[in-house]
């Protein structure tokens, strides 16, 4: 079966997607070319509906807004924490399908967004995903126990989102008990989050720009086409500019750890993206990636190199203070009992997730586990943890919990009230060393330097 799925992979992937680390080399060329083709790309479908039209009706050729022919003076003033420019610097990349984003308005350097290949919604973003129960998803071809998901909980509804189906459209808008939600991933940097799609008391849909900051996926939203770094779900570009997305708590782990945690939960079905992707789900065009020492693609940033660049890290922020905790290092401890700004936090780590960047089928990748973090508050008790087998066993009382902070077992598990079955989530992010660092170069790295 490996085999099959491995040679039907490689043909339609290398055929029909695009080839992120190939056109590495050609950078400098795709960047001067971008630039000079200027504006003649024709608009994606769904510029402002909610829902984008799948057969749109072709436009009239309209002049969009373009970076002017000789350079601009590159002035701007500071208003707001944006950078409001008195023309449209020049880009490097395409702005021609961009009729209505505001590219006099950027909280970042504007050399910085570099394009991968596709333009607007090239990576197709899902817009009307669709779910099936876990017993379904299991019986996918090429879903495994281990496969990496993202997961998403909000007021008991729980779905896992396969990043054998994430890597190839990075956008899903969903409704998640009953809120507007954008899941994101970010491939080249291993990013994955969730955030409200509301904004200002406007439901936003989010698509995807074929662009990076970072060698972080940028996305627009279909109101102001502004773009927005996924990473950290602030808008760095357009009439947004400085806005941030309300974070959602995400975690990535094993289709298996999310069955154990949420038996009724639901998982992105295959039926959410075009047909055409179909004989692809489970795979991954970005194979190779994911050798720690290897430079980042398409990063014009400053390497950090207290570690190495493809390191994956679990970032923790709280208060003022920042800490990236590395997976090589989680792996020895698999518990963390620690305080990061006053609050007393437990990090888990445990195997049995697979790498979505090694090998052209997640299944054969290697294996660098999950990590989560939680507030080691319990009501009027701090807990502490240790590692117990498959479970997280605290000390005080002896229940068993999941990686993903659900009681499974013991007195905790067996309370009437569900907030006594859950712990409290910190603000985490799973990540690639590089792209921690660069978004927050103040980070520590435990256990100290």
């Amino acid at each position: 079966m490996t085999n099959r799925l491995a040679s039907t992979f490689r043909l339609r992937a290398m055929s029909r997607l695009r080839p992120v680390l190939a056109i590495v080399p050609l950078i400098a060329v795709a960047v001067v070319a971008a630039f000079a083709v200027g504006c003649n790309g024709t608009s994606a479908a769904g510029d402002r509906g909610l829902i984008p039209d799948t057969s749109p009706t072709p436009r009239p050729t309209i002049p969009p807004a373009v970076a002017t022919s000789t350079p601009a003076p590159g002035h701007f003033d500071v208003i707001d924490g944006v950078n409001v420019y008195a023309e449209i610097p020049p880009l490097s990349v395409n702005i021609g399908q961009w009729r209505e984003t505001d590219f006099r308005r950027f909280t970042v350097d504007p050399d910085e967004i570099l394009s991968t290949g596709p333009g607007r919604n090239g990576i197709e973003p899902i817009y009307q995903p669709h779910f099936i129960p876990l017993l379904e998803a299991a019986t996918l071809e090429w879903m495994t126990g281990d496969h990496p998901v993202a997961v998403v909980e909000i007021d008991g509804d729980a779905r896992a989102y396969p990043l054998g189906i994430l890597t190839f459209h990075e956008v899903v808008n969903d409704v998640i008990g009953g809120q507007p939600v954008l899941v994101a991933y970010g491939p080249l940097t291993y990013t994955t989050q969730a955030f409200s799609r509301v904004v200002d008391g406007v439901e936003l849909n989010f698509g995807t720009t074929g662009n990076v900051r970072l060698s972080n996926s940028v996305m627009w939203d279909d109101v102001t086409e502004s773009w927005w770094q996924q990473a950290n779900g602030k808008a760095i570009a357009g009439e947004a500019a400085g806005q941030q997305l309300e974070r959602i708590p995400a975690y990535v782990t094993s289709f298996r750890e999310f069955a154990r945690t949420y038996p009724e939960g639901r998982v992105l079905s295959p039926a959410s993206g075009s047909p055409e992707f179909w004989p692809v789900y489970g795979g991954s065009q970005y194979f190779g990636y994911d050798s720690p020492n290897n430079p980042p693609s398409l990063f014009l940033g400053l390497l950090d190199e207290r570690l190495s660049p493809k390191e994956r890290v679990l970032g923790v922020e709280i208060g003022d203070e920042v800490i990236a905790f590395p997976f090589a290092r989680l792996r020895q401890a698999q518990v963390v009992n620690t305080e990061i700004g006053g609050e007393p936090v437990v990090v888990f780590w445990k195997p049995g997730t697979r790498s979505a960047l090694d090998e052209e089928l997640i299944a054969d990748s290697h294996d660098p586990g999950s990590a989560a973090a939680f507030s080691r508050r319990h009501g009027d008790r701090v807990l502490e943890f240790e590692a117990a087998g498959e479970f997280f066993r605290d000390t005080e009382t002896g229940t068993l919990w999941t990686l993903l902070g659900a009681a499974d077992a013991g007195p905790l598990a067996e309370t009437d009230e569900p907030a006594d079955q859950r712990l409290i989530p910190v603000k985490a992010d799973n990540a690639l060393w590089f792209i921690w660092s660069a978004l927050n170069p103040d980070t520590e790295i435990w256990p100290g330097e």
